[in-house]
């Protein structure tokens, strides 16, 4: 007895990031399957139109995605794209997925972008030139090699050119090297 394709798929609703062309975008999930899910997106600075998603379909059709209750990330397929009522509603069908049930401690609560780019801090009045490693909607993991007095609690002011990014964020774990430091901060208020 064949079975419909919705027998198939479990309505649920999470939230998560989709990076899309360059941009990192919320979303909210409506159904998922074992291979792929469906997702309204939120308008960003860049894709905020379902017009603007088709352009991008002219060109490239493949996304990361982070479903954040499923602590599931993955590469996909953009399947198709459509415009119900306003909302920008997208179908992924999974790539590569990954997910580590026993180990759900260890996983961040946002899908992280690798991302180089120059930035600066302030810390007690001193700037430090820094570059950035990787980014999420929570915090950005950070490199330099000056020898600073960094300890974890201490708050900073970030600047991110590149991304338009001014925050105030606290330092929530560090590694030293003899040559760098790379560490995390979390934002406290981004402007």
């Amino acid at each position: 007895m064949q079975q419909n394709r919705k027998d198939y798929r479990k309505k649920f609703t999470s939230t998560g990031v989709v990076f899309l062309a360059g941009e990192l975008l919320e979303f909210v999930s409506y159904d998922v399957s074992v291979k792929g899910v469906q997702i309204e997106l939120v308008p960003g600075d860049f894709i905020s139109t379902v017009a603007d998603v088709r352009n991008i379909l002219n060109e490239i059709h493949s996304a990361e995605v982070f479903v954040h209750d499923l602590m599931l990330s993955a590469e996909a397929t953009i399947a198709w794209v459509r415009d119900d009522e306003g909302k920008i509603l997208l179908g992924l069908e999974f790539s590569d997925v990954m997910h580590n049930a026993d180990k759900l401690w260890l996983q961040r609560h946002y899908y992280r972008k690798s991302l180089a780019a120059d930035a600066s801090l302030l810390l007690n009045e001193q700037e430090i030139a820094a570059q950035t490693i990787d980014i999420s909607k929570d915090g950005v993991k950070l490199g330099i090699t000056a020898d600073a007095e960094l300890k974890v609690g201490d708050a900073i002011k970030l600047f991110v050119p590149d991304r338009a990014l001014k925050a105030l964020a606290v330092v929530v774990w560090l590694n030293q090297s003899p040559d760098s430091i790379e560490f995390g901060v979390r934002y406290i208020n981004v402007s």
